[in-house]
């Protein structure tokens, strides 16, 4: 785990949760022994992701005022790696009170360097900045990206900048979407192979907190409307699942021959 703000560094090494693959290993540097880490096969002090947490907060609450994380890839690596760990040690709204939120630097360069052939971090430093620097190492990487966005001369409130950017709120409701899909998809899986339903429209089912005994409990209960109920049911302006009869029509006859076997 590693911050940097200006001239300000953060650091901390932790404890994984499961042992590290030997992949893993070779591309961090860091390997576990006798309950020691070693990173580059000298020994750090590692910490619990709690206190590890605890750290980072103490070290964001040094600047003041709420600040804004800049990553790269942040909102499918970084922010969901950082909700679980907030959520193990029950630390999501103390760092709430020193986040706003966060800015993608994927995003942001696909949009102020269109068509470029690749928009790993290592290239567009190399491409951009002239910058070379040992990848996968947490410090270099943030101390690299911070050269390479410093370099670009970026105004933070511009278009581009704000079109990159997603509050904390957003991220622990994105997580918490993702984190329902996971457990309720599996379930759909039958509807999914015999084509009843498509790949999204089973996620936008498991999304609203449904699963494969949801559905048949609703055909169970009312075979002719239960299921369209359900589906066109109302979550604020926004409907449940769909109201397309089409794709309802197709879920009820599914149960309707599954029932007749």
């Amino acid at each position: 785990m590693a911050a940097v703000a200006g001239k300000e560094e953060f650091m901390c090494f932790t404890y994984p949760k499961v042992p590290m693959s030997a992949e893993a290993a070779r591309i961090t540097g860091i390997t576990t022994r006798n309950g020691k880490m070693y990173h580059l096969n000298t020994e750090v002090d590692a910490k619990s992701i709690s206190v590890a947490i605890d750290s980072l907060i103490s070290f964001l609450y040094k600047f003041g005022r709420k600040v804004l994380i800049v990553g790269h890839n942040i909102q499918l690596f970084d922010c969901p790696v950082l909700i679980n760990a907030l959520h193990s040690c029950n630390k999501l709204h103390e760092i709430s009170e020193v986040v706003d939120g966060f800015m993608d630097t994927v995003k942001l360069f696909k949009l102020i360097r269109p068509n470029m052939p690749s928009y790993k971090q290592e290239y567009l430093c190399e491409t951009l900045a002239n910058l070379q620097y040992a990848a996968h190492d947490a410090r270099e990487d943030v101390s690299a990206l911070q050269t390479l966005v410093e370099q670009q001369n970026l105004d933070f409130q511009c278009a581009e900048a704000k079109a990159s950017s997603f509050t904390f709120q957003y991220a622990v409701e994105s997580h918490e979407y993702s984190r329902v899909i996971k457990a309720n998809l599996p379930s759909l899986q039958p509807l999914i192979d015999q084509k009843v339903i498509s790949v999204g429209m089973g996620r936008k089912i498991a999304g609203s907190g449904l699963n494969y005994d949801h559905l048949a409990m609703a055909f169970e209960k009312n075979p002719t409307e239960g299921l369209g109920d359900l589906c066109r049911e109302h979550c604020g302006t926004l409907v449940r699942v769909t109201k397309s009869q089409k794709i309802i029509d197709k879920i009820v006859n599914y149960f309707v021959k599954l029932n007749e076997c």
